[in-house]
């Protein structure tokens, strides 16, 4: 445990610095998995879902959450995903 007042502080912020970063991976998922279902059954994913999931990805790759190769992987994936159901 933290014994001085400034690593005490720190242990906080790293504390809400965490939470705030598992909201923004819980959302990248959430909108992920919808994609992906969507794809999967073989239904046309629309184009507003589409943007909605680069949109989350992007704002978690601004604030730091996610690497910007991860993202561009996530993205990459998924639009290969979405492009095999087209046909």
């Amino acid at each position: 445990m933290a014994n001085l007042k400034a690593a005490k502080k720190m242990v906080r912020g790293t504390k809400i610095r965490a939470k705030r970063n598992q909201i923004w991976r819980n959302r990248v998922k959430d909108v992920v998995k919808e994609v992906k279902v969507l794809s999967d059954t073989g239904k046309k994913v629309s184009p507003e879902k589409l943007s909605k999931l680069y949109k989350t990805v992007d704002k978690a790759t601004k604030k730091n959450v996610l690497h910007p190769n991860k993202a561009a992987r996530i993205k990459s994936r998924i639009q290969k995903k979405v492009n095999s159901n087209i046909k």
